[in-house]
């Protein structure tokens, strides 16, 4: 969601910014700024802002501010953009009937054996890591994002040992660092994100008492 506005204001728009940079509140943090200069266009100065993200609800909070100089006055441009995570479907979780998981590391050169999981308490922790996670914000991913690297965590869940994969999640350490859900066969909307997939592959790993090297 991008909400905006516009104001004029006297002063040069380095001032102007400078003045906003001194009375912006303290809970902002700046997280970029500069000039951006295009043939055949007025200059922009810009600030960006943001506040903490809010996991699982709020994927990012950034305050923009343009400002171009008019005559002697600076025409401002204000946006309050915001990406939260939508709903997750009920339907998007691991099957209740999964007992068992298998934990693999994909297309790793000198990949450690799986690990099959079984006890029950391991088991549930983690199926609710897994049916935790936010849907990823950016989908549908762009194709940047596609494929997969040494190292992805992969979670195969089922019934009993050796039985047919009532669900398998895929922990992508490439691109947007999101987790490939498939339930039934059918591929689910991507979950996680750059920042929540690296945090649930850590805890999957603690969980299942594994010292596996991920890379992300």
């Amino acid at each position: 969601m991008d909400v905006g506005g516009w104001w004029t204001a006297p002063g040069t728009p380095r001032a102007v910014l400078a003045w906003e940079q001194a009375h912006v509140p303290t809970r902002y943090t700046q997280a970029d700024g500069g000039r951006e200069t295009r043939s055949g266009q007025p200059t922009i100065t810009f600030d960006t802002f943001s506040l903490p993200d809010i996991l699982g609800l709020l994927a990012s909070r950034q305050l923009t501010v343009q400002a171009v100089a008019d005559g002697k006055q600076t025409v401002l441009r204000v946006d309050a953009q915001v990406t939260w995570n939508p709903p997750r479907p009920a339907s998007e979780a691991v099957p209740a009937a999964a007992r068992v998981v298998t934990l693999s590391l994909a297309d790793a050169a000198s990949s450690p054996a799986p690990v099959t999981i079984t006890d029950p308490g391991k088991v549930r922790q983690i199926i609710a890591l897994t049916n935790g996670l936010a849907l990823f914000p950016e989908f549908p991913l762009a194709p940047t994002c596609l494929g997969y690297s040494d190292g992805s965590v992969v979670l195969t869940f089922r019934a009993v040992a050796g039985g047919p994969a009532l669900a398998v999640a895929t922990a992508r350490a490439l691109g947007c660092n999101d987790v490939e859900l498939i339930i039934g066969g059918k591929s689910q909307l991507p979950l996680g994100g750059p920042t929540a997939t690296p945090a649930f592959g850590a805890q999957l790993l603690r969980v299942a008492g594994l010292h596996w090297k991920l890379t992300w």
